[in-house]
């Protein structure tokens, strides 16, 4: 397994343990606390496991990653979404369950590209189309 796909795999086993000390009644800390136990954002680390689990063609992860609050529009600091990853990397049955989970399709990274700039195949990008997604940022 590449560190890609380990990324996603320790990060359901921390949301797992998270969610099992939230059900005990333990407190989750919070920053500015005494104890100084810095705080995690979930939501963040979930979205980014989302994308580089779509880039890498870990569908089995997306509906576990989802489960545990991945945003199925995050984005990286580039600004790159799911969606984006999927297409650059040609992974049809993703990009589908994405598609189905409500991605949006204008969204553009921080270079004004769609998801449909990233096709890597003319399947992607009939996909794409037919979702009602176009190009971003005119190609110089």
């Amino acid at each position: 397994m590449t560190n890609a796909v380990l990324f996603p795999l320790a990060f359901l086993a921390c949301s797992a343990a998270l969610v099992s000390a939230k059900g005990s009644g333990a407190v989750v800390d919070k920053e500015g606390d005494e104890d100084d136990v810095p705080v995690i954002d979930m939501a963040e680390l979930a979205g980014q496991a989302l994308i580089d689990a779509a880039e890498q063609g870990e569908v089995r992860l997306l509906p576990r990653l989802m489960k545990v609050g991945a945003n199925v529009n995050a984005r990286n600091e580039d600004g790159t979404t799911p969606l984006m990853a999927a297409a650059g990397s040609g992974h049809i049955e993703i990009l589908k369950f994405l598609l189905k989970r409500g991605a949006k399709v204008s969204m553009k990274d921080k270079k004004g590209r769609t998801a449909l700039d990233y096709a890597k195949n003319k399947e992607v990008g009939r996909i794409l189309w037919n979702a009602g997604c176009r190009r971003g940022k005119k190609k110089h």
